[in-house]
């Protein structure tokens, strides 16, 4: 996945500013460690962090925003959203049915469905572009129908809305 490295054992999320936002940061790259060597889980962590950057790097006006302001944003959206990651992982154990080996599945399903919100927006659908890599990375006809049905949940929901850290900003 773009934008996803990693060092040793740990992952890393590290993406390009636009170059307005690089002159005021004085840096070209930001790059956050997802505390994590589990490589679903730093999948998972960076789409959400993709979808973030891509919604403030549109609409954030150069001017006023500082290179500290940036880091800190970007670092309360991994904290909520690692924080919501581990809530979520608590709740479901304890439902009655809970299975272990869907939770990756689940959770791939939510992956793709950030990446097609990092790359289209809030309203963003499945694409042809989008069925090939799922196809490329071993998803069934299933899976890509799961995942649609993901995406389609959390727009539904709200979850596809940008956080209120990156609106406030």
């Amino acid at each position: 996945m773009s934008n996803l490295e990693r060092r040793g054992a740990v992952y890393y999320w590290r993406r390009r500013m636009p170059p307005q936002l690089a002159r005021i940061a004085g840096q070209t790259h930001l790059k956050i460690s997802l505390q994590t060597k589990e490589p679903a889980h730093a999948r998972f962590l960076a789409a959400h962090l993709d979808a973030t950057a891509a919604h403030v790097f549109m609409s954030a006006d150069p001017r006023f925003i500082t290179k500290e302001q940036l880091t800190e944003l970007f670092r309360q959206v991994f904290e909520q959203h690692r924080n919501k990651v581990a809530l979520m992982a608590d709740f479901s154990r304890q439902e009655a049915g809970f299975d272990p080996a869907l939770e990756p599945v689940d959770d791939q399903g939510m992956g793709w469905a950030y990446r097609a919100i990092a790359k289209n927006g809030v309203a963003a659908r499945v694409g042809e572009g989008d069925r090939l890599a799922m196809t490329e990375a071993g998803i069934d006809a299933h899976g890509i129908a799961s995942i649609e049905l993901t995406l389609a949940a959390m727009q539904h929901t709200g979850v596809a809305r940008p956080s209120r850290c990156a609106v406030s900003s």
